[in-house]
């Protein structure tokens, strides 16, 4: 991990046991099993957070996640376009401002970014969290409906965990597009429904001509079959206070995320991209992997030249052409 993201994990991390250290363990554990059942049940036009305790659990159980989601996601975008240096940020559904805190440390040129939410209550607990810690840039909260507005042009656009809870998405999705200068950067969970929104949006900003650089190693139809979806995981540390709230033993969990990242310029694709884990049988190293032909299954002998790097490749690494 780069040191910059590193350090700002970290900060996260001390930002959250700092605002949330007078707080009972025991009720933020109750909200947060709250906020999972709300989130994984029947869908209503209710808020999943609805209240200052929710925002505070929301906090403590889910921003690692999203940072965690959001960096993977944009490093994936950064080694494609290492020339891209956005100076600012609108990062919509921003909530208490993980992605933010992501970019900042992935792209530490950003100087200006305005978060935009509908919750106050979790905007104010990004508030705190950014006073809790010293972050570059500077912050502007701003509540908003994302369906109905209309932003300047920024460099570089977030939506993470937020048009896929929306009714009106391509309105959203339009105005997203409209207001990207440069990049636009769309996190979904890795879940079939998550990934559904993301397909979606996917053949959305294709058919307005927008130019794909991530994930997908071409801009053709998508070739995952049905009953499959494309995602990918982030190991997240967790802290004691997030094992406290989630009654978890193991120190991490796996993130499964999707996501897709779109340039108003063209950009380098990667030639192929690992759609799972690696699997590693003796002497050799076999991948499934998403190229411009479709889903394929790769094998790397250990008489290939290419072996030594295919050991190295994890579940969403790009694959080099001379692989293929």
């Amino acid at each position: 991990m780069q040191p910059r993201i590193a350090d700002a994990e970290t900060a996260l991390r001390a930002a959250i046991e700092q605002v949330l250290s007078g707080q009972s363990r025991r009720t933020l554990g109750d909200a947060s099993r709250g906020l999972t059942e709300r989130y994984r049940g029947p869908r209503t036009s209710a808020p999943l957070v609805r209240s200052t305790t929710d925002a505070a659990a929301y906090a403590a159980a889910r921003l690692p996640a999203t940072f965690a989601a959001v960096t993977a996601a944009a490093k994936a975008a950064a080694e494609l376009a290492p020339d891209f240096e956005p100076a600012s940020l609108l990062d919509l559904g921003a909530g208490s401002g993980a992605a933010s805190w992501a970019a900042t440390a992935l792209w530490p040129g950003i100087s200006r970014l305005r978060l935009v939410d509908s919750d106050p209550e979790m905007m104010r607990i990004g508030r705190r969290l950014l006073d809790a810690a010293e972050r570059p840039g500077d912050w502007t909260w701003e509540r908003g409906d994302l369906a109905h507005r209309q932003d300047p042009p920024h460099d570089l656009v977030i939506a993470s965990y937020a048009l896929g809870e929306l009714a009106d998405r391509a309105t959203a999705l339009r105005h997203a597009w409209a207001a990207t200068a440069g990049m636009l950067l769309i996190v979904e969970p890795g879940t079939p429904a998550g990934f559904a929104v993301i397909r979606e949006i996917r053949d959305d900003l294709i058919s307005a001509g927008a130019h794909l650089v991530a994930p997908c190693p071409h801009a053709a139809a998508c070739p995952m079959a049905d009953g499959d979806w494309c995602h990918f995981a982030a190991r997240v540390p967790r802290s004691t206070l997030h094992r406290q709230v989630k009654s978890a033993d193991l120190s991490y969990e796996d993130e499964k995320f999707s996501y897709l990242v779109f340039a108003r310029d063209p950009v380098f694709r990667a030639a192929s991209r690992v759609l799972r884990h690696p699997a590693r049988p003796p002497r050799r190293v076999d991948l499934v992997a998403c190229t411009p032909t479709g889903v394929r299954r790769l094998a790397v002998p250990k008489s290939h030249s290419d072996y030594k790097a295919a050991k190295k490749l994890t579940w969403g690494s790009a694959i080099p052409e001379s692989m293929l």
